[in-house]
């Protein structure tokens, strides 16, 4: 994968096959490509310091996923945090978030550190700080949508949604 278009057509796969097979692990993958869109957004209107450096990263994050994916769906090896999220996918008694918050953490919490420090030369990171407070606001300016997307197939997310009064969302925020 070269381009984020490329990275947007990989996760509609996964979705279709996700549809296709009635499994959890599109929850993730959708959620995970409607902020994908929106950073490739966030670049076209040039809201980033470094916009190229930005692809670059976005490419790199989403190749840590998609390569996990495809050794998952292979039976081969990856890493423990994904190995864990995909094997939940086989679990029924698992909230929709939680399949969501599973791909989250693994991604975020392991995928985004070993891509930072791939695109970066000679591993100083620090000239990213300010693209990856960007990125976070330009995340975070989708949350109402993903919001509205888990509302329309999870009767309980909606009614904690109407509930909260829209301060369920500092969740999602967190996480992110």
């Amino acid at each position: 994968m070269k381009t984020i278009e490329e990275v947007l057509k990989k996760l509609d796969e996964i979705i279709i096959w996700a549809k296709q097979n009635q499994s959890p692990v599109g929850y993730f993958a959708c959620t995970y490509r409607i902020m994908t869109a929106q950073v490739l957004k966030g670049i076209h209107q040039k809201k980033f310091e470094d916009n190229p450096r930005m692809i670059l990263l976005d490419i790199a994050f989403a190749k840590r996923y998609i390569t996990a994916w495809e050794a998952y769906q292979k039976n081969q090896k990856c890493t423990k945090s994904w190995q864990m999220a995909f094997d939940a996918a086989k679990n029924n008694d698992l909230l929709i978030l939680q399949h969501i918050f599973l791909g989250m953490n693994a991604h975020i919490n392991l995928d985004l550190g070993i891509s930072a420090a791939s695109v970066m030369p000679y591993r100083k990171i620090s000239p990213l700080k300010k693209d990856f407070e960007n990125i976070n606001n330009v995340i975070a300016s989708i949350n109402q949508k993903v919001q509205e997307s888990l509302n329309k197939i999870c009767y309980p997310v909606d009614l904690i949604d109407q509930l909260s009064n829209g301060k369920d969302n500092a969740v999602l925020d967190f996480a992110i």
